[in-house]
């Protein structure tokens, strides 16, 4: 994530971070879900946060080769997510980490503050790049009454829908389901949020 906080750049550059439990996270393509928390008085609203957005989106894009996308969670407008691709989590590690990065570090740590970050083992190309509502859901991997379709569903049926667990983190499954509309049938899901696609 290009606008990771300092104590999530202090995880990823330490020795343990880079003992990865699954081995498919050094070769697989994985999709960087972050959750980030917009400070007061900064909305998404705010021209020189979108300008910052920009940037962002276009330095990290040519680094990774994906685009970003990002969504603000429609429960709770302060938080925004963000949303790409990576060849693999340890591609994102050495983004993190580059001086490139860490540039947009002391600019972005007054506006807002990153509240989650996974590496799931989704690959990011099959997510529709029309997609306007994200349905996610987190769940422990172990837990048995969890089901890949429940509580995922906004009703409609899904323009696509993937499943995998946080790499960095196995125990963490994620669940998602895509739309490409967002109309007033949408409404809340049990243990589930709905992301709405945001532009900058």
């Amino acid at each position: 994530m290009a606008i990771a906080a300092r104590r999530v750049i202090n995880i990823f550059l330490s020795p343990s971070f880079h003992t990865t439990t699954k081995a498919h996270s050094i070769v697989m393509p994985v999709t960087e879900f972050a959750t980030l928390k917009l400070k007061e008085p900064y909305t998404t609203n705010n021209e020189d946060l979108r300008k910052l957005f920009q940037s962002v989106a276009k330095q990290q894009a040519t680094w990774s080769g994906y685009p970003l996308t990002f969504y603000h969670n429609a429960q709770n407008p302060s938080l925004l997510h963000i949303v790409s691709g990576w060849k693999n989590a340890h591609a994102h590690q050495k983004w993190i980490a580059s001086e490139e990065n860490q540039k947009y570090l002391s600019v972005f740590d007054p506006l807002l503050s990153v509240e989650g970050l996974a590496h799931v083992d989704v690959d990011f190309a099959q997510v529709p790049s029309n997609t306007q509502v994200l349905v996610f859901r987190k769940r422990a991997s172990d837990d048995e009454e969890t089901k890949p379709a429940n509580g995922t569903t906004i009703g409609r049926q899904p323009a696509w829908a993937g499943e995998g667990v946080d790499v960095d983190n196995p125990k963490d499954f994620y669940y998602f389901a895509a739309y490409d509309n967002f109309d007033e049938s949408t409404r809340a899901v049990d243990d589930g949020s709905i992301l709405r696609r945001v532009y900058f």
